[in-house]
């Protein structure tokens, strides 16, 4: 089977590219395209006053990195170092978390109109140099303290350029639906194109209503709001563990987070904020940590941990999270399948991998979200057709991002391109075993050169930057 190579809508490959620019875990399974900066979390614009706290607050989130300094500066600047250096073409966002720490650090107050103005000048720019969009993330600090004030001024930055608006909601458990309002009415109040990533419906008390929030989507549609939304093939979310807490600890940055748990005053505080919650921590996993000490930890969830520890499981955390400078990243087990599904075969789906290229035991979709599409979800199961899932993966993605060029076979188009057997594709990546490469991808062609033949890497770099 012939079919235009995937596109990844919602991607973290910022600094794997520079360290890896063959970039394995996707070329592997067929993407041709990274659309990333994604929830916010990017690595630019850089300034002599965000530098450090963005290598502080969101290395833990993309990786290691490359060795030598981090000597651009613009949104276009950084990604110009990737255009003709990787396999796979690269698009990018502005993110809200850089703008918002140059502008004024990680505080945890709303913005005056000032710095909204001033942040809006940075998304401008960015937006005028080719960036395809703007992203944010309300989960992560420092833009959980912001309002939709906010938000509106800066994606009306967006709006005037046509770009699309991704957002990392405020919540995906218990406060959905008042997250679904708040995304939604920044994009009515904006008129800019709203895609909300990685959508799911967490918790037990959220389970079977996937439908009913997909159905709020329907209703801002119908009235004319421009909205559509990615979700991976997976039940489990990943980020990093230190977002348990609670967000006003995390004011000031890391290193005042830091002494906020070392403090026996401040870390009671925390502790007693988060008790009430009454997470299930058996249902988080350990999936990376920093240091050697604690590397076997990994793959085991905090209660068992904590146990072993002889601790109770929120201390253990913090201590684990002081122990390892806040880089500890964990996996949740809270959606169900049923409710994924649900989401996969609405009309305003796409598949995104959300893939986060970390050490330890990454979660699987990093290497497995589009064959386990085609494997699990079309052959085995047949929720989608093939068709469906071919256009969710490529086609719909082109067009949400404005790539013009891509994602679609014609003549004229670039020949961005994936031969996959539709009897034996299928993700071998799994939450034990998660660095492996799937099953029946057999070529991949990017801008018409052959980056992968036969499970092997040819080590071509033929990946374009595509600006808008």
């Amino acid at each position: 089977m012939l079919c235009p190579g995937f596109i990844d809508i919602h991607s973290h490959a910022d600094l794997a590219l520079l360290s890896d620019p063959r970039d394995l875990p996707k070329t592997m399974q067929g993407v041709t395209t990274e659309v990333f900066s994604s929830c916010g979390l990017g690595v630019a614009p850089l300034t002599e006053t965000n530098g450090d706290a963005i290598r502080t607050l969101y290395a833990p989130l993309f990786g290691p990195g490359p060795a030598g300094p981090w000597n651009w500066r613009s949104v276009a600047e950084f990604a110009a170092r990737l255009d003709r250096k990787t396999s796979v073409n690269v698009a990018y966002q502005v993110a809200h978390g850089p703008v918002r720490l140059a502008v004024m650090g990680a505080e945890d107050r709303e913005a005056t109109p000032d710095e909204i103005a001033r942040m809006a000048g940075f998304v401008g720019e960015a937006l005028d140099q080719g960036a395809l969009g703007f992203s944010t993330g309300l989960a992560y600090a420092p833009m959980t303290y912001c309002r939709p004030p906010e938000l509106i001024a800066l994606t009306r930055e967006v709006a005037r350029r046509n770009g699309m608006f991704s957002i990392h909601m405020r919540d995906y458990a218990g406060g959905i639906g008042e997250a679904v309002d708040e995304a939604i009415g920044v994009a009515a109040g904006s008129g800019a194109r709203l895609q909300i990533s990685h959508f799911m419906v967490w918790g037990i008390p959220n389970r079977g209503r996937a439908g009913e929030y997909a159905g709020w989507i329907d209703g801002a549609r119908a009235r004319g709001v421009d909205v559509s939304f990615d979700a991976y093939p997976y039940t489990a979310g990943s980020t990093v563990a230190q977002m348990s807490l609670p967000a006003w600890s995390a004011a000031g940055g890391p290193a005042r987070q830091l002494e906020r748990l070392r403090d026996p005053a401040a870390r009671r505080r925390i502790l007693d904020d988060m008790r009430p919650r009454a997470e299930n921590w058996s249902h988080a996993t350990i999936a990376g940590v920093k240091t050697e000490k604690n590397r076997g930890l990994e793959g085991k969830n905090f209660a068992e941990a904590a146990r072993e520890a002889g601790k109770d499981v929120l201390e253990f955390l913090c201590d684990l999270l002081v122990e390892e400078d806040l880089e500890v990243t964990h996996i949740t087990h809270l959606g169900s399948e049923p409710d994924m599904r649900e989401l996969m075969g609405h009309a305003a789906h796409s598949f995104g991998s959300d893939g986060l290229h970390l050490a330890g035991r990454p979660h699987p979709r990093l290497y497995g979200t589009f064959p386990r599409v085609l494997g699990r979800y079309v052959r085995e199961e047949r929720l989608l057709t093939l068709e469906q899932a071919i256009h969710k993966m490529t086609g719909a993605n082109a067009a949400r991002v404005a790539l013009r060029d891509r994602g679609v076979i014609a003549e004229g188009k670039a020949a961005d391109l994936v031969v996959f057997d539709p009897d034996a594709v299928l993700d071998r990546a799994t939450y034990e075993d998660p660095r492996r490469y799937p099953d029946g991808i057999h070529v991949v062609m990017v801008n018409g050169a052959v980056v992968v033949r036969d499970g092997q890497h040819s080590g071509a770099t033929p990946g374009r930057l595509l600006g808008r």
